[in-house]
C-alpha cells in the first residue's frame, strides 16, 4: 500500500550506516551471513561477528573458546585491527595460545611465525590486577571509543563491498575488538566497594547483588551504540 509519498523522508528519517560483519573464515560466517555484491561484479560472504555479540551456555561448553577462537581469526583476516579483552576469570591464558587458533598460514612455518607475532602485538588481555572492576575496564573503552571518534577520518577504509546508496566501495571503520570474559565474574565497583568495607555478613551488603545488575546494565546499555 502506498501513501504516493514518502512520509519517512519527509519527517527526516534516514537509514543508518552499516558496517560489514566481520569475517572469522569459519562456518561461523555461513550460519550468520549471505553473500552479497562485492566490487567489480564479485560476491562477497557478508557473516561473522556483528557489532555486538555475546555467547552464553552453562559451564564447560567451550564459550571462551570458542568466542576468544574468532576473535583471533578476525585480527588474522583484518589488518590494524586490535582486541582488548578483560579476562575476569583468569583462565585464558596468554596470548601466544589464543593467537595460535588463527587458521591462516599453517603450510608456511616462516609465514606463519611472523603472521602469529603480528596478532600478539595487536591482541591484549587484562585481569582484575590492572582493572579490578568492569567499572574501570569501561572507563579505558570509554577512552578508547573517543580518541576513534576524534580520529574518524583517518581510520575509515574502504571494503569490497558494493554500497547500493554510492555506487561506491562500502567503507568501515577499522575495528577495535572489546571483550569480556565473563561478565557473570566481573565486578561493579559501587558493591565491591561496599562488600569490602561491611563484609558478607552485614545488613549493609544486603544490596550488594542489585548494586552488581544495576551496575552492568548501565554499562551494557551504552555499548550498541558506540560499537554502531
Amino acid at each position: 500500500m502506498s501513501f504516493g509519498f514518502n512520509i519517512l523522508k519527509a519527517v527526516d528519517v534516514q537509514k543508518p550506516t552499516r558496517a560489514p560483519y566481520l569475517n572469522t573464515g569459519a562456518m561461523f560466517d555461513y550460519m550468520t551471513g549471505q553473500f552479497v555484491p562485492g566490487l567489480s561484479g564479485s560476491t562477497i560472504m557478508n557473516g561473522g561477528l556483528g557489532m555486538t555479540n555475546a555467547m552464553t551456555g552453562r559451564t564447560q561448553t567451550f564459550k571462551s573458546t570458542s568466542a576468544i577462537g574468532l576473535v583471533a581469526n578476525v585480527l588474522a583476516r583484518y589488518p590494524g585491527t586490535q582486541a582488548l579483552i578483560d579476562d575476569t576469570e583468569s583462565t585464558l591464558g596468554d596470548e601466544d595460545r589464543i593467537c595460535r587458533m588463527s587458521s591462516l598460514h599453517k603450510e608456511d612455518q616462516k609465514r606463519r611465525e611472523e603472521h602469529l607475532r603480528d596478532l600478539r602485538d595487536r591482541l591484549t588481555i587484562v585481569d582484575k590486577t590492572k582493572f579490578p572492576t568492569l567499572d574501570d575496564f569501561d572507563d579505558k573503552v570509554r577512552e578508547i571509543y573517543e580518541i576513534k571518534m576524534k580520529r574518524k577520518k583517518e581510520l575509515i577504509v574502504e571494503t569490497p563491498f558494493y554500497d547500493r546508496e554510492t555506487g561506491k566501495a562500502a567503507e568501515m571503520m577499522i575495528p577495535t575488538i572489546i571483550g569480556v570474559d565473563s561478565w557473570t565474574m566481573g565486578e561493579i565497583r559501587k558493591a565491591y566497594d561496599t562488600m569490602a568495607k561491611h563484609g558478607a555478613g552485614s545488613e549493609q551488603t544486603n544490596m550488594y547483588y542489585m548494586q552488581e545488575g544495576m551496575g552492568k546494565n548501565k554499562i551494557l546499555m551504552n555499548y550498541p551504540r558506540m560499537a554502531a
